[in-house]
């Protein structure tokens, strides 16, 4: 890419999380229908940052057919709690650095 298209993707943040993350994204559902019939797995999304970016990431995560999210923790021990009390089976942790991450091309995912 061009630093002129950097630029302008950059600028347009719904854009650029959108850029970043349907990859991922795809290639988990993807992944996951191959692999066998796994839907609707019981989701936590505990958000530390709360930014824009975030917000368009979990709405990404909301259009899934894998996922339902259906429980907002505060914190991580309150997402572990659902999960031990078997109320939900996936925790979705977004860091409190997730947007400076994303501007600074910084980001890391674990799975």
């Amino acid at each position: 890419m061009t630093k002129k298209e950097v630029t302008h993707l950059i600028r347009n943040r719904r854009v650029f999380a959108l850029t970043l993350f349907m990859p991922l994204l795809l290639m988990t559902i993807v992944g996951l229908a191959f692999t066998g019939e796994v839907k609707h797995i019981t989701t936590v999304i505990v958000n530390k940052d709360g930014g824009p970016l975030s917000q368009t990431f979990v709405d990404a995560l909301k259009v899934s057919d894998t996922l339902r999210i259906r429980y907002y923790a505060e914190d991580e021990p309150q997402a572990e709690a659902l999960v031990r009390d078997g109320l939900a089976k996936v925790v979705i942790l977004i860091p409190s650095t997730f947007e400076d991450d994303l501007k600074s091309s910084r980001g890391i995912v674990y799975v």
